[in-house]
């Protein structure tokens, strides 16, 4: 493809950027919560550095979901026994899951990963071959259902 775009100057490649407004909401929702735990548990992790596995079993980390429960104003379950340690792991996740659940995120978050997804490409496609760069261009943001291979990019090739 970047071969053909290289030998035919007048070809334009718009690229769309996409996302899946279930899953990328509860993808992102997640990394956030998880991102604040490993912060309020005194974990030193930047925004840009990928997210471990939360270690659920860490007596740090089960404190910050204590934190951050009592911050939203929610309630632990009377019923639900918090035992430290890998023990009482399932009744943490619940807490977890459940402020997972109540995390809002943002239209506007979700098309900001679309827009970065399209970046992405773009910046892929031009490490290939920048001479072309005249010829990608950025096009509309677009919701699209993630499939096993991931959520798809849209390109439409035109001529100019």
């Amino acid at each position: 493809m970047i071969t053909v775009i290289a030998k035919r100057p007048k070809l334009v490649l718009q690229i769309h950027g996409s996302y899946d407004p279930v899953a990328d909401q509860a993808k992102l929702a997640a990394d956030r919560v998880t991102r604040q735990l490993l912060q309020l548990g005194g974990f030193p992790i930047s925004q840009q550095e990928p997210l471990p596995d939360l270690p659920l079993a860490d007596g740090r980390v089960q404190q910050a979901l204590l934190k951050m429960y009592a911050a939203k104003n929610l309630t632990v379950p009377p019923d639900l026994k918090l035992i430290s340690g890998v023990a009482g792991e399932s009744n943490w996740r619940i807490l977890y899951r459940e402020l997972i659940a109540r995390e809002v995120v943002s239209e506007e978050s979700l098309m900001t990963l679309a827009s970065n997804r399209a970046q992405a490409t773009k910046k892929a496609i031009l490490e290939k071959n920048s001479s072309i760069e005249q010829q990608i261009t950025l096009g509309g943001l677009q919701k699209d259902l993630i499939t096993k291979d991931g959520v798809g990019i849209g390109i439409n090739a035109s001529t100019q």
